[in-house]
């Protein structure tokens, strides 16, 4: 048994899969509208593991840097309306997330296509199995920044960026992740 990510109604979310390629290609493209936020709760919780990174220290191409831009930022996403109810005073962070998801769902699927034909490229095949590992990674890092701090302080730290971007869709959306990807690609000295 290994263990494999998959957007649940545009929430990332661990599935306990015989890696077959019938069960990855379910994996994939799998979507059950009925994600409740306990269950995404709990697949959070199940991210008790270090996945390896497949984009992580690299130069990325331009548009594979945007995508993994629109991953990173889903990711923080979903951990912030999973984890900053209280914070907040609002118990519709989920259902938030989940609109978020809904709008941009076009977005989400291509960045998620165009990753997963890098890592396929790049990594010597199986991109479909590297795609789930990165996302795990992103999601088991952005639970370690949660608990470097309190829930408290990593809600406050998250909020700001929450409140902007939960709304954003279209072209402010890609805007922002094209002009984000850039500067983390000047910061890294890839251009």
């Amino acid at each position: 048994m290994a263990l494999t990510f998959r957007r649940l109604a545009g929430v990332a979310i661990i599935a306990i899969l015989p890696m077959t390629q019938a069960s990855a290609q379910e994996a994939t493209v799998g979507r059950d509208m009925g994600a409740t936020r306990e269950e995404a709760m709990e697949a959070l919780r199940q991210l008790n593991s270090q996945a390896r990174n497949p984009a992580a220290g690299e130069c990325l191409p331009r548009e594979e840097a945007n995508a993994d831009t629109l991953m990173k930022i889903h990711t923080e996403l979903m951990q912030a309306s999973l984890a900053c109810t209280q914070s907040y005073a609002d118990p519709t962070l989920y259902d938030q997330y989940q609109a978020f998801n809904a709008r941009n769902e076009e977005m989400l699927t291509d960045a998620e296509e165009r990753l997963t034909r890098y890592f396929n490229a790049t990594e010597g095949g199986n991109g479909p199995a590297l795609f789930d590992e990165y996302r795990t990674a992103l999601a088991n890092e952005e639970s370690q920044f949660l608990n470097r701090y309190s829930t408290e302080s990593y809600c406050r730290i998250r909020e700001s960026r929450f409140n902007s971007l939960i709304d954003a869709e279209g072209d402010p959306l890609e805007t922002y992740i094209t002009t984000s990807a850039g500067m983390q690609l000047a910061r890294d000295g890839c251009l």
